[in-house]
């Protein structure tokens, strides 16, 4: 099984892209301080230059995030 704290996988990559000047674009994929999601990378792939050891298969797997605001955000 793989949980995802999305919360915090998105606030490190904010930084990380803004560290890189790359700009992230609200949309499908990403929405600020909430979540994003890298399409057509792996869940077990490794971005980390090795940093972490992930087991090359899942089962499934589990991204978990919370989202506050108006009822249009939380749609």
């Amino acid at each position: 099984m793989m949980f995802i704290d999305g919360e915090n996988f998105t606030m490190r990559a904010q930084k990380l892209a803004e560290k890189n000047s790359l700009v992230l674009s609200e949309g499908q994929y990403h929405l600020k301080d909430v979540f994003l999601w890298l399409p057509g990378v792996p869940p077990t792939a490794d971005l980390t230059n090795g940093h972490i050891r992930l087991q090359p298969n899942a089962i499934r797997s589990f991204y978990y995030t919370s989202v506050t605001g108006d009822d249009q955000k939380l749609n």
